[in-house]
């Protein structure tokens, strides 16, 4: 089982067995508001350990030897007394105070009990956010925050000690002691925390910013590409038209505009189809009868290779099924299309 939410429902769950029966009937009766243990953190240590650092909460650790318990007196009379819960539930308390718990079978706990130094078990500790000031030529200066252990009890707690008197004079005197200094580190983490929102929101704004210029640029270059390619071909039509006389080997098309005029084209047969929608194009943009003065070398010419103009029109055979021609590649030889060779009608729908 490594998922810590599972560790941490199943250390919890062991916890209840060992409540009295009447603090079992409350815990499995939440309505009755009445809690019989802390509200223990759902997730690892390490995150817990994260909330305590990034938010300067008060992080309790509870931690078992279920093989070597010495005393059952934290558990008894400190984990799941009233008063000691009330520091996790009561109003102006419980968004500052996290508890988490683990026995030495989890990894987490191990590590964790090895690190506090914890010499018997249970363990009860209490860690936050201390620093501490130091004189400089400048004035008194503070040290970074670091998580410090700053109370625990180990082992139990003797029979003549009240649990109440010493979950006051211990945890809660102790966490008032550290709550001014943790609540300005609170405020400066808070503040930090809206600075880096603020410089990832306008890094992210400035990112968009690039983008939707980069788009633009792409966009225009697009524009420029797709008109230039208009261009070269446009020769290549103009060509065509003077072969209009020669009807050998060529296939007699007859185009119904998106205007609604009717235009009749000599293709040759081994044209490939595109040839049809740069007739189309050039019509309806007014450049089939104007002089062709595009001209491009060679290697200019590569920049139109593979290039798809953006037809924005289809072009429909009205003989049912009523066959598209865009369902075929534009490099389809025009005799390979049986509804346009050799004649065919075909009209032209805008997109």
């Amino acid at each position: 089982m490594n998922d810590p939410i599972s560790k941490v429902e199943s250390f919890v769950r062991a916890l209840e067995e060992n409540l009295l029966p009447e603090q079992q009937y409350y815990s499995q009766n939440y309505e009755n508001n009445v809690l019989s243990l802390p509200p223990f953190f759902h997730g690892s240590y390490t995150q817990a350990l994260y909330m305590a650092i990034n938010r300067g909460k008060f992080l309790y650790v509870y931690l078992t030897n279920p093989s070597n318990e010495s005393s059952s007196s934290i558990f008894d009379r400190i984990i799941t007394n009233p008063k000691f819960i009330s520091i996790f539930t009561t109003e102006n308390r419980n968004n500052q105070n996290i508890i988490w718990g683990g026995d030495l079978t989890n990894l987490e706990a191990y590590q964790l009990a090895n690190s506090l130094n914890v010499t018997k078990f249970p363990f009860l500790g209490l860690l936050c956010l201390t620093r501490t000031s130091t004189m400089t030529p400048q004035g008194p200066s503070k040290t970074p925050p670091k998580i410090s252990l700053i109370l625990k009890i180990q082992g139990g707690i003797s029979d003549d000690q009240d649990p109440n008197k010493v979950i006051q004079s211990k945890f809660i005197k102790r966490t008032l002691k550290y709550e001014p200094e943790l609540s300005l580190i609170r405020a400066e983490l808070k503040e930090k925390y809206m600075a880096e929102l603020v410089r990832k929101q306008q890094n992210a704004d400035y990112q968009q910013s690039l983008l939707k210029d980069k788009q633009k640029k792409a966009q225009k270059e697009r524009k420029k590409l797709a008109a230039d390619y208009l261009r070269w071909k446009q020769l290549h039509i103009q060509k065509l038209r003077l072969q209009q006389a020669d009807r050998q080997h060529m296939a007699k098309i007859a185009i119904k505009m998106a205007g609604g005029n009717r235009e009749t084209f000599y293709f040759p047969e081994d044209s490939p189809i595109e040839d049809i929608y740069l007739y189309v194009e050039l019509h309806q943009k007014s450049l089939i009868d104007e002089e062709a003065n595009f001209t491009a070398t060679g290697r200019e010419a590569e920049k139109f290779k593979d290039f798809e103009y953006p037809y924005q029109f289809r072009l429909v055979s009205p003989v049912p099924p009523l066959p598209l021609l865009n369902d075929y590649d534009k490099s389809t030889k025009v005799k390979d299309v049986s509804f346009i060779y050799p004649s065919g009608l075909l009209m032209v729908e805008r997109l």
